[in-house]
């Protein structure tokens, strides 16, 4: 399974979602790809932001080498699944034309919640250390319910 997460700037919630999956997989010596990107390019190069750092930490997760990266086209080849954070990034999706023929790659993370109402991941980025910790929370429960299902499939 190769796996994608993407969510604005590739800084806080979808470098998150992939250390979190990672060390799930990790732990569960689980061969999977996760990766993650950015539906811009304004933070490429850079770590993730210290805050999403610092609490993924407290959290037991450490992030703190993931670089971030813009979505690329050659994403929708390498990525069986394409998780977007909020229907934000959904809709900012559509200027990227290229996934548009294969769509059915690119969901929500949230669906893996709640399949016909899907949970949006908020962006913490203006908010405070609170609001970090309801995305680690919410991202955790999605990785979890992630490998999860994928066993039960099995």
């Amino acid at each position: 399974m190769k796996i994608l997460f993407v969510c604005l700037g590739n800084i806080c919630r979808s470098p998150v979602a992939e250390g979190i999956l990672r060390q799930i997989c990790e732990q569960n010596q689980i061969n999977w790809h996760i990766d993650s990107a950015g539906l811009s390019d304004w933070h490429k190069g850079e770590n993730p932001d210290p805050r999403s750092i610092q609490n993924a930490l407290k959290n037991g997760t450490d992030i703190s080498s993931i670089v971030s990266r813009p979505l690329l086209e050659h994403d929708l080849d390498k990525f069986d699944e394409i998780l977007l954070m909020d229907k934000k990034n959904m809709k900012q999706i559509e200027r990227f034309r290229f996934f548009l023929p294969n769509i059915h790659k690119i969901r929500l993370a949230g669906t893996y919640l709640h399949p016909n109402n899907p949970t949006e991941i908020p962006d913490p980025y203006y908010g405070v250390e609170k609001d970090f910790q309801e995305v680690y929370d919410l991202l955790f429960s999605i990785a979890n319910t992630m490998v999860s299902s994928a066993f039960s499939r099995e």
